[in-house]
């Protein structure tokens, strides 16, 4: 990730600045029972990604990713900011009904 696109604006509890990203690359992944990754991997600028689903999930991220039931809880309408490397994917599944989760990645 550039830090030269990172912003740091307001304070955290800390004292330390928060980090501001700029949008890129949105991708969409229909969560069922089965897991499910992003189409392509994170592109070359991605140092973190925004994502929120319509119902709970679980997800994982990997360069090859499978999501299963004891990965990371994410519940519906709950936006998450995750870090992760450029060439990643990230992959969900479903908690109990299907729904779309939208990843944003952040530069």
């Amino acid at each position: 990730m550039s830090t030269s696109n990172v912003v740091r604006t307001s304070l955290a509890d800390n004292g330390e600045g928060l980090p501001i990203y700029r949008p890129s690359t949105v991708q969409k992944v229909t969560i069922s029972g089965t897991s499910a990754a992003v189409s392509n991997a994170f592109g070359a600028s991605t140092g973190a990604v925004r994502i929120v689903s319509t119902t709970d999930c679980y997800y994982t991220v990997a360069a090859s990713p499978t999501a299963t039931v004891t990965d990371h809880y994410l519940p519906a309408a709950t936006i998450e900011h995750i870090l992760v490397e450029p060439g990643e994917k990230i992959a969900f599944i479903q908690s109990s009904t299907g729904g779309i989760a939208t990843v944003s990645e952040l530069e």
